[in-house]
């Protein structure tokens, strides 16, 4: 078994949060961003973390600034992530 890295985790969580609130399965949300699911799945399953550009998409299309996928939410408050949209 290996060990899951804190970012990969935060990251899983703070996308999958967002992908909520935006109504998004990984399929609608991979074709918005012209990827393979199977990534969109490794990210959420905290196999693998996205690119620089894969999060500039992702702050394209959830409507959220870049730095939301790097705040990795130290007070525990998720409600920051709907206070940072455009």
């Amino acid at each position: 078994m290996t060990t899951q890295h804190t970012d990969e985790i935060f990251f899983a969580e703070i996308l999958e949060n967002l992908m909520r609130q935006n109504g998004l399965t990984q399929l609608a949300l991979s074709k918005k961003l012209g990827i393979r699911q199977s990534q969109i799945h490794n990210w959420l399953h905290k196999k693998t973390l996205p690119g620089f550009y894969s999060i500039k998409r992702l702050s394209e299309v959830l409507q959220v600034p870049t730095f939301v996928f790097f705040n990795k939410l130290q007070n525990g408050n998720k409600e920051e992530i709907n206070n940072d949209k455009k």
